[in-house]
């Protein structure tokens, strides 16, 4: 999740955003980028930011104030579909002035005025909080209450059994490895990456998956390597891949046209998270090189609804509906 706080110099951004980290970090990993903390041009540094770090972190936080709309923005067509979650603070001009007088790195009063005079309001902030009369710590728990209504849903491929237990056996050889290996259970292809959904939402989401397994029919999957992915110079997952069925593409064109789901602008890339790790553990690795060549196939059956809840550990999923695969393309 894709968090950004927005409001004008000394709304409290920074106080509340410190502690909410403190928080997030209880259900995964968190980075929190400042404003204040990075040489200008700032925005120009988080367009770069963002897409370096999207999926090496749980909870990506940018902490700053945002008071032009074309720079949340570009934030958003930056995010590729990852939940961005806006969180505007409002505060009284001369509060601001205040407490930005007290603060270590507070800059010129007349800086201030600028801002407040040009702050471009957001029309669809997820969050709202009036600083005045809102303590941190009640601050804090109505962005955590926003998060934890949410739920991070995907839609996926399952492993049988069989193959889970033939993966699991090949990874034996590689214990070695400093990496976090994924469970059996939570070994999937993920067909359309995670978005967030309130809880009446999935259940719509389930209707419509219904309607979709009946018209679509099993096919085969079958996996040739396993390496490092996805990128060469600074990898942090090991994976495997394989040619792409067509039967695949149609079933994963289906359901986005069906939820209403943006298809990704990349090709898709038929691959198995096995394990994940830091990029920048990858140096200490005992081989830099990883290319194992294996004949795992796979007779998809079925696709799945899935969760992935965040913790201290990393993700785990849990299945929330299971569709068949029975009928014919139509």
């Amino acid at each position: 999740m894709i968090i950004i706080f927005c409001g004008i110099p000394g709304s409290g951004k920074t106080t509340i955003a410190k502690r909410l980290v403190e928080h997030l970090r209880k259900q995964g990993s968190v980075k929190h980028f400042i404003s204040d903390e990075l040489k200008p041009p700032v925005y120009k540094k988080f367009f770069q930011i963002l897409p370096e770090n999207l999926g090496k972190y749980d909870f990506l936080i940018f902490d700053a104030t945002f008071y032009k709309k074309e720079w949340r923005e570009k934030m958003k067509q930056l995010a590729k579909g990852e939940k961005l979650l806006m969180i505007y603070l409002e505060c009284p001009l001369q509060i601001a002035i205040q407490r930005n007088k007290k603060r270590r790195a507070g800059i010129p009063e007349e800086a201030v005025h600028i801002m407040a005079a040009n702050f471009e309001k957001p029309d669809r902030a997820d969050v709202v909080i009036d600083t005045q009369k809102t303590a941190v710590s009640e601050s804090v728990k109505k962005i955590m209450n926003y998060i934890k209504i949410k739920k991070r849903v995907f839609v996926a491929i399952g492993l049988s059994q069989s193959l889970q237990s033939k993966i699991l056996e090949w990874e034996r050889k590689f214990r070695n490895l400093p990496v976090r290996w994924l469970a059996g259970k939570n070994l999937h292809i993920t067909l359309i990456p995670p978005w967030y959904a309130e809880e009446k939402e999935i259940e719509k989401i389930k209707k419509i998956l219904n309607s979709i397994g009946g018209v679509i029919k099993p096919f085969e999957i079958k996996f040739e390597k396993v390496a490092f992915g996805p990128a060469p110079r600074q990898p942090r997952l090991i994976w495997a891949e394989g040619a792409v069925p067509g039967e695949l593409i149609k079933l994963k064109t289906r359901i986005e046209k069906m939820l209403g789901q943006k298809p990704e602008k990349r090709p898709f890339f038929l691959h198995l998270t096995l394990a994940r790790f830091r990029p920048e553990d990858f140096k200490s690795f005992p081989r830099q090189i990883l290319n194992e060549k294996v004949e795992w196939k796979e007779e998809a059956q079925s696709f799945v609804l899935m969760e992935s809840r965040l913790s201290r550990l990393g993700a785990d999923y849990e299945v929330l509906r299971v569709e068949k695969l029975s009928g014919g393309l139509t």
